[in-house]
């Protein structure tokens, strides 16, 4: 978004995974995202959500939406796990394969993603039930009346190349990514970069056991090509002034 809006200069390249300015979700993590806030807030005065709930002393309604969560998550025994993925998205799990991860980051996932407040997902459900385009929450607010309406349509002149990545086995953002790409493609071909990582999701191509043979070398090429450029450019500049 703010390389679309301008507010930031001077980036050489970037690098965004799953989600960019194009949000597309399953039909399920539709549907919670767009009832599930107003239940949470509305009826059981709930203002977040956390992974670590069941893991919280004595009784309290957090910690019974988790039990409950896990009477429908029997792929592990971790309820960090079951409420990290009833809270991004769709899948058993749903934010990563558990094959891609050391055991000790799976268990520690609550104390790795934290809570999260409904402002969130009634953001994304706005985007999503628009265009499908990213956009601001609150359009006519304050600063960010200088903001583009739609994102998407300003990121024709972005001027730093971006490597759009995604696992290929997404249940967050599906083939938001993709989709992302292949638009500003058409509108600059060549200038970006899209990567889709087999048999990883959402978040395992980040902390994944195996990222530094699977993932990390192909981010690493980006940034380097993308340096190098710039330097390159920066030369024949400072040669052009002399």
């Amino acid at each position: 978004m703010a390389l679309a809006a301008k507010t930031v200069t001077g980036i050489t390249s970037c690098i965004s995974n799953s989600i960019a300015l194009t949000p597309r979700l399953h039909n399920w993590s539709e549907f919670k995202i767009t009832y599930v806030p107003t239940i949470l807030e509305g009826l059981l005065d709930i203002p977040y959500v956390s992974p670590l709930w069941s893991e919280s002393p004595g009784f309290s309604r957090g910690k019974m939406l988790s039990k409950l969560v896990s009477l429908f998550h029997r792929e592990c025994d971790v309820p960090a796990c079951h409420m990290l993925s009833m809270m991004w998205g769709t899948g058993w799990p749903a934010l990563y394969h558990h094959k891609n991860l050391h055991e000790v980051t799976h268990r520690r996932g609550g104390d790795l993603y934290g809570g999260t407040m409904m402002s969130y997902h009634r953001h994304v459900a706005k985007m999503v039930k628009g265009n499908g385009d990213a956009s601001p929450m609150f359009p006519e607010d304050g600063p960010y009346k200088q903001l583009p309406k739609n994102y998407m349509r300003a990121a024709k002149d972005i001027e730093t190349p971006v490597l759009f990545m995604t696992g290929k086995d997404n249940k967050v953002f599906t083939n938001s990514n993709i989709v992302c790409y292949e638009k500003l493609n058409q509108e600059r071909p060549g200038f970006h970069q899209l990567h889709v990582f087999p048999e990883y999701g959402h978040q395992d191509v980040f902390m994944g056991k195996d990222n530094d043979k699977d993932i990390f070398p192909r981010l690493l090429n980006f940034l380097e090509e993308k340096r190098d450029a710039a330097i390159i450019l920066m030369e024949e500049s400072v040669l052009t002034n002399v």
